[in-house]
C-alpha cells in the first residue's frame, strides 16, 4: 500500500493567503500608521495566516515586532549605512531588516519545521527585493510575501513529506 501514497503537492492556497497577509500588513502598517507600526501589523497579519498551521503561533506577532524594530532602528539611526533612498542602500536595508525579522521568526519556526534556517535566507532575499523595488513601498509587502511564501510553503510541505516518510517506515517496520 505504501506505493499508492504520494508526497503532498504545492499548496497554492497557503502561498496566496501568506502573500495577501504580507501585502495588507505592510500597507496598513506603512501607509496608514507609519513605519514603526510595520512590525506589529505585519506580524498580526502573518499570524492570521499561520494560526491554522501552528496553535502556538501567537508569539509570531512579538517576534516580528522585535525583529522589525531592531532592523528599523539600525536603518534609521545610520548605524550600518547612512539612510538614503539609493538602490544599494535600499537593497542593503532590506537584507538587514529581513535578516533580523527572519532570525526572530526562525526562533519560533525551528520548533515545528525541519530546515527552518531557510527562513532567514528567504526573509533577507524577500525584504531586499521588496525594499529595492522600483515602485516604492506600495508593492514591498507583496514581494516580501511572495518570496517568503514560497519558502513557507516548501518548509510546510517538506515537514509533511518527512512525516509521511516516517509513517511509511513505521508501517513497514523500519
Amino acid at each position: 500500500m505504501a506505493d499508492s501514497i504520494s508526497p503532498p503537492s504545492f499548496d497554492w492556497t497557503l502561498l496566496l493567503k501568506w502573500t495577501l497577509a504580507c501585502t495588507l500588513g505592510w500597507l496598513i502598517g506603512w501607509a496608514l500608521l507609519g513605519e514603526i507600526w510595520i512590525g506589529p501589523v505585519l506580524g498580526l497579519a502573518q499570524w492570521l495566516a499561520l494560526r491554522e498551521l501552528s496553535p502556538r503561533s501567537s508569539w509570531w506577532i512579538v517576534a516580528t515586532t522585535v525583529g522589525w524594530l531592531a532592523g528599523w532602528w539600525l536603518l534609521v539611526s545610520g548605524v550600518l549605512v547612512s539612510p538614503g533612498s539609493g538602490f544599494i542602500s535600499s537593497l542593503f536595508g532590506g537584507v538587514v531588516a529581513g535578516t533580523l525579522v527572519g532570525v526572530a521568526q526562525w526562533l519560533l519556526l525551528r520548533r515545528w519545521l525541519p530546515s527552518a534556517v531557510v527562513w532567514v535566507t528567504a526573509n533577507a532575499l524577500g525584504w531586499a527585493l521588496g525594499f529595492a523595488g522600483l515602485l516604492g513601498g506600495v508593492l514591498t509587502g507583496a514581494v516580501i510575501g511572495a518570496v517568503t511564501g514560497v519558502a513557507l510553503e516548501w518548509l510546510v510541505r517538506n515537514a509533511a513529506t518527512l512525516d509521511l516518510l516516517d509513517s511509511i517506515n513505521n508501517e513497514s517496520g523500519g
